[in-house]
This record gives C-alpha cells, structure tokens and sequence, in this order.
C-alpha cells in the first residue's frame, strides 16, 4: 500500500495541502463573517431596544411631571388635570364658599361630575344665612351685582339641590364659616387653593398634594370633621 504522500509527486502533495488548507481557511472566514453579521444584528437591535427604551423613560417621565406637579397658577391651568383625576377617582369632597365650579353645568368640571352617576359625592359651601358671607364679598374684586358672593352662593345652592334630586350620591351640606383655603379632595390627590384678597377662589395659585402624604391625610380629616359637624339638607 502507497500512502497519498508516495503516490503524488512532491508538487502535486504542496497543492493538495494548499487545497485542503484553502477549504479550511475559506470556511473559517465564512464562518467568522456570520458570526460578525449576528453580532452586528444583535447591537442594532440592542440600540433599537435602548433607543425605545430611552423614548419610553422620557415619556414617563412627562407623565411622572404631571403626577407631581404641585403648583398651578391657578384653576384654569389646573383644569384638565383635574378632570383627569376626577375620571380616576371614586370619590370626590369639595369644601368651599360658593362651589359652582361644580354646580354650574356651564363649566367643564361641573359638566364631568354632573354626568358622573357613580361618583360619590359631598360638597360643603356657605350657607346663604353666613355672616361670614360679607366679610368675604369684601375682599374680593368689584364688579355687577350679579357676581355678588350671595347671589352666587343661593345660586349654587339650587344647583346642588336640583342635582342632588336626580344623584342618590350627590350630597351638599351648608357651613358658616369664611372659608381660608379651597378643598378638591378626589382619591389620588387632593387641590388646595388659598382664598385671597381681590382674588376669586378659582383665580388663586393651586396645589395638587398626593394622597398618603402628611398634608392630605390632615386636610382629609378636617373635611370630615367640618362634614359631621353639619347636617345632611333635609329631601
């Protein structure tokens, strides 16, 4: 037996050991540029995911801003977020002078709550009878007579009653005092405005707090201990 070394001629044995090296190497190389083409494919998607991810985190964020963001200039800027968390609560608790922004129909927010039949609602505004009623008118701006704080406060109060006729949860009870802050209590959060001098309460810087923080929980509870001081509006 003749090994292939014997068998071919020295020459033909360099190109068969060139051949069989060139095969070896020609697939290795192909291999390599697979091998470098899937770990091409891999940082490109990488780089897609984090260029989603980065989009995701920066729209987050916007959204995280909106959550808690405290101040307002005042209850038009506020607006649409507190329509928004109106939709998302379950309960809603408003302790003011007048309260129309929930009354008058005519208004954005009153139109959300009004059509809210699941909403639980309590609303705690002036008694017409307050004679806490004129110190306030005082402090605000002059204008026709129909802005009259009184005139505004009897108006909200049949609003409230005629609402509360068609609303097994809507509720109203009338306080005696001068109010010194405005209360919108939902479940999330709660808004808070203070009541300034040439100032309507709805043109006033307002505050959105986050529920389980010290402020809500303390505000929450003075609502409802001005709410069992006074007694439900007899049907």
């Amino acid at each position: 037996m003749y090994t292939i070394k014997e068998m071919l001629m020295p020459n033909d044995f360099k190109m068969l050991i060139i051949s069989i090296l060139g095969s070896v190497i020609a697939v290795y190389i192909v291999a390599l540029i697979n091998s470098i083409k899937k770990k091409l494919q891999i940082v490109e998607e990488t780089n897609k995911n984090l260029i989603e991810l980065t989009k995701n985190i920066k729209e987050d964020n916007e959204e995280l801003k909106v959550l808690l963001q405290k101040t307002y200039a005042n209850q038009k800027s506020a607006e649409p977020q507190i329509i928004k968390d109106i939709e998302n609560s379950k309960t809603l608790r408003v302790y003011a002078m007048c309260g129309s922004t929930f009354s008058d129909t005519r208004k954005n927010i009153a139109k959300t709550v009004y059509n809210d039949k699941n909403l639980i609602q309590k609303y705690l505004i002036s008694s017409e009878n307050n004679p806490k009623i004129k110190e306030r008118q005082e402090e605000l701006p002059k204008g026709p007579l129909l802005n009259l704080l009184e005139t505004r406060i009897k108006n909200s109060i049949n609003e409230f009653e005629a609402a509360r006729k068609e609303n097994r949860k809507l509720e109203y009870r009338l306080h005696d005092k001068k109010v010194g802050f405005r209360l919108i209590i939902l479940d999330n959060c709660l808004y808070l405005s203070q009541q300034e001098n040439n100032k309507y309460g709805e043109d006033s810087e307002m505050q959105r707090i986050p529920h389980n923080t010290p402020a809500y929980i303390n505000f929450s509870d003075y609502f409802n201990e001005l709410w069992d001081k006074y007694p439900p509006q007899q049907t």
